[in-house]
């Protein structure tokens, strides 16, 4: 129960918070935006080979996590804006 682009770290911990109270499995995203965000959020599990196998080891996973920059948001921001007065993605345009 990890998002890396979360602005308010509070965010994750309600998220595990309610994951434990309702005894649910948790797992960690980078929501990644952009490339400097990759594997800001991973979860490291033992070895499966099925979603069977999968369901049975997701909470021996161990998480590894860091909230991303506040600065990726201007960059999100900046792109949208962005698209909206040109009709195009930012990289595109290069």
């Amino acid at each position: 129960a990890f998002n890396s682009r979360c602005i308010h770290a509070v965010d994750n911990t309600l998220a595990m918070r309610f994951a434990a109270e309702h005894n649910l499995a948790v797992t960690v995203g980078s929501d990644s935006h952009f490339l400097p965000e990759l594997g800001r959020a991973v979860i490291y599990l033992p070895d499966f080979s099925s979603g069977q196998e999968l369901r049975a080891v997701i909470r021996q996973g161990q998480a590894q996590t860091r909230l991303s920059a506040w600065s990726v948001h201007l960059a999100s921001r900046f792109a949208v804006t962005y698209k909206q007065l040109t009709g195009q993605h930012p990289q595109k345009t290069v």
